[in-house]
């Protein structure tokens, strides 16, 4: 008898996990809930870590007969579903957010702090061929402006916590070219671990050489928007999170190529390229001014004879590209 009310739990709350996790894709697919807060859950699972301990502990102490069994995959259950409803509920982004949800943990206290970074053009010779930049960002806001007027290859203001989310901003010049790197060092933080507060405000200036822009994202949010400046090369690799790339009519680019695993990349156009896009999607949804575009290569004719080439390669998640 308590085999089969086991069976009949287990089999009941395997099922109802399955049927959560789908109306989880359906909130992401339809844009209720960003993709983003698979990043965000993460984040979270970093500061309740001990509960998956505890629970564990219980089942090694009480799992020897059918009856506890039961009752601990019932507490499995209830922990998952109420962990996903908070979830849903707090991540700023989604349409569910209440506030209120958000409060119910207090993240840990920890000193703030703001600092200053450049790397000066007058510290390199002029012979330079290109600028390259690499973003690697595990979590918090991403922030690039490009200034034309700035003496800076990059100028940096960042805001974030003692010995989290401290940015290292590093710079090599080999072969007449300059690569520029910015990442975050989150060392010594297993029991210190937040989303909000973090932010890195970027004023980059290649000088009118050639530059790439790489950004890997694994959670956060990362905004561009490109004013003045060409650059020959965009490349996004993505976990989660969201991206809004913005390039103005004064700017250049010749290639964007986005690799998503999930979230949101959302690319404004303020210039009537000729498009060359290909599409290698596994799900999610990729679209050009609210038009869904198809596997494969598609042309776009613009009426400027400039090609912008966009390579996606997509898991899932959502690609909006708008011109203007």
């Amino acid at each position: 008898m308590d085999n089969n009310l086991y069976k009949v739990v287990e089999r009941i709350t395997g099922a109802l996990s399955l049927i959560g996790l789908g109306i989880i894709f359906i909130l992401n697919t339809t844009g209720v809930v960003p993709w983003g807060v698979w990043g965000y859950m993460i984040s979270i699972i970093f500061l309740i870590w001990p509960v998956f301990l505890i629970i564990a502990g219980l089942n090694i102490i009480f799992g020897n007969s059918n009856v506890s069994k039961t009752v601990l995959n019932v507490l499995w259950f209830l922990f998952f579903l109420g962990f996903w409803i908070f979830i849903l509920f707090s991540y700023p982004e989604s349409k569910l957010y209440n506030p209120s949800f958000e409060n119910l943990i207090n993240l840990p206290a920890r000193e703030r702090v703001e600092e200053t970074q450049e790397i000066l053009m007058s510290n390199y010779s002029n012979d330079l061929n290109e600028v390259n930049y690499t973003y690697t960002i595990t979590a918090g806001d991403l922030n690039i402006n490009d200034s034309k007027e700035s003496s800076s290859f990059i100028n940096l203001n960042s805001k974030f916590y003692e010995n989290h989310g401290e940015p290292n901003l590093e710079s090599s010049e080999s072969n007449n070219s300059l690569d520029i790197n910015l990442s975050q060092d989150f060392s010594n933080n297993f029991l210190f671990f937040r989303r909000d507060g973090l932010e890195y405000n970027a004023t980059i200036n290649n000088n009118s050489t050639n530059s790439d822009i790489i950004l890997n994202l694994t959670a956060g949010r990362a905004t561009l928007n490109l004013d003045e400046v060409s650059i020959r090369n965009i490349s996004t690799n993505m976990t989660a999170g969201s991206v809004f790339l913005n390039i103005s009519r004064d700017a250049d680019l010749n290639q964007l190529d986005i690799d998503i695993t999930a979230g949101d990349f959302n690319f404004n156009l303020d210039k009537e390229y000729s498009l060359i896009i290909t599409n290698d999607s596994t799900a999610g949804n990729v679209k050009l001014n609210n038009t869904i575009i198809k596997e494969g290569r598609s042309d776009f004719s613009g009426k400027i004879s400039d090609i912008l080439v966009i390579n996606i390669n997509q898991t899932a998640g959502n690609v909006n590209i708008t011109t203007n």
